[in-house]
């Protein structure tokens, strides 16, 4: 699928099931298309075309931040893993 544990780290990463790989912001939309009723959330970001555009820069600004909004929220569920070490990255 042209996948590799560095560009999985970087963003969200849906494989549909024809084989079609989605990133970032695309993959939440079409995981949310999947699964009625949040449906309707990306079909909005699609026919408000503006949505979509600051849809991808938060997707952005979250990803990049999300080992730190998850420690702000008392968890460590996303603290990022070096894949030949396993040792966290600091912030």
């Amino acid at each position: 699928m042209g996948l590799d544990y560095e560009s999985c780290t970087v963003e969200l990463k849906v494989v549909a099931g024809n084989g079609r790989v989605w990133g970032g912001a695309f993959a939440v939309n079409h995981f949310l298309w999947q699964h009625p009723p949040l449906s309707i959330i990306p079909l909005l970001v699609v026919v408000l075309f503006p949505l979509l555009l600051l849809e991808i820069v938060a997707y952005k600004l979250v990803a990049r931040n999300r080992h730190r909004i998850s420690r702000w929220l008392g968890m460590n569920a996303c603290a990022v893993r070096s894949h030949t070490n396993e040792a966290s990255i600091p912030p």
